[in-house]
């Protein structure tokens, strides 16, 4: 680092990073679109280029100043990554290959499906095509539709008189 070349070389590094930091931080869709080479650029990992199109929708929709930072930029790409790749383990199970667990759906943002509901859901997804089952908010429509009656058959079989009561929309269920 004593020759200017090795300094330049440093700067120009660091240039780059944060002209990527920047791209990411003003882009809102009128403007340059960060790209998977933008991402890489800020020291970004995992924003392929499938699931660029998606992270540009969720920084878009954040204050630049909650993504100028490559930490931040960094954390908000995880999330989304991991959100994307459980939808794909969801839409793409056919029952033969990996099968979605509690926490594949947790991680796609869907609430309320507990490990012994987990079978019931998957054999549902296995009859619907992937296009069916590729949002979050189709995904959770599904595990609702299976859950509710099950929690429903709970609260009938663990009734003492001293817990919940089952009511006539606990029987329709």
């Amino acid at each position: 680092r004593d020759e200017p070349s090795e300094v330049q070389a440093i700067a120009d590094q660091v240039t780059g990073v944060l002209d990527a930091l920047e791209v990411i931080s003003q882009f809102d869709g009128t403007n340059e679109a960060p790209t998977e080479q933008t991402f890489s650029g800020a020291g970004v990992t995992g924003v392929e280029a499938d699931k660029v199109l998606v992270s540009n929708d969720v920084f878009m929709g954040l204050p630049s100043t909650d993504r100028d930072e490559q930490s931040e930029v960094q954390a908000i790409a995880d999330q989304v990554t991991g959100v994307l790749d459980a939808l794909e383990v969801i839409s793409q199970f056919d029952g033969t290959n990996e099968a979605p667990t509690e926490q594949t759906f947790a991680d796609a943002g869907v609430t309320g499906v507990e490990a012994d509901e987990v079978s019931a859901i998957n054999d549902a997804l296995v009859g619907l095509p992937s296009t069916d089952r590729d949002e979050p908010s189709e995904v959770q429509a599904i595990a609702d539709q299976v859950t509710a009656p099950l929690d429903a058959l709970q609260i009938i079989a663990q009734f003492d008189g001293t817990n919940t009561v089952p009511t006539v929309e606990t029987f329709e269920t």
